[in-house]
């Protein structure tokens, strides 16, 4: 198991998002060369990775993400309906997820089993719509089962901080029923 990733500023990819759910040490080049010129691994809190810059893009601070990802698991107690067409692959989705304690099932869920699910959330894209359109027929006074992005996901364990409620985290299921409909 990796236990410090060694990089010049914050990136946003799987490779970083994996280090932050495992919660390792993000190092600056310093630390290498120091460790080169000791003959041996050296304690990484003197060069610990500070990109400002990155963290004010990115809208977090790396340390309270890493400290977050060192105290417990951030999906733990969560299911994940991803449909076939989400980006990027779905061995990698499914390999975050689950880095982050979290279950993934590839079949298409019940509107039954996600209502009586709070830990439940379908992650899914336009071009699979057929997946989940079945999923917004409701009974009267019943709640919409919100359909989350990728981002939701990508957003979330890059803060170690789930928001569901976010614009950007939910598909606009509407707007594209209406198109195809």
């Amino acid at each position: 198991m990796c236990t410090h990733l060694v990089t010049d500023k914050i990136y946003r990819n799987v490779k970083f998002i994996q280090a932050i759910i495992l919660g390792v040490h993000i190092v600056d080049q310093k630390w290498a060369e120091a460790c080169v010129k000791a003959g041996e691994l050296i304690e990484p809190d003197d060069y610990l990775l500070n990109d400002r810059h990155g963290e004010t893009i990115h809208g977090f601070t790396l340390q309270e993400s890493l400290s977050r990802a060192r105290e417990a698991k951030l999906l733990s107690g969560e299911t994940f309906y991803v449909s076939p067409s989400v980006k990027p692959d779905f061995e990698t989705i499914k390999e975050l997820i689950e880095l982050a304690d979290g279950k993934v099932i590839t079949t298409t869920p019940l509107v039954r089993n996600i209502r009586e699910n709070p830990g439940g959330r379908v992650i899914s894209c336009e071009e699979d719509y057929v997946f989940w359109k079945a999923l917004m027929k409701k009974k009267p006074n019943e709640e919409d089962i919100p359909i989350y992005t990728i981002e939701v996901i990508f957003a979330g364990l890059f803060t170690q901080n789930m928001i569901y409620d976010d614009e950007k985290s939910q598909l606009e299921t509407q707007k594209i029923l209406d198109k195809y409909f």
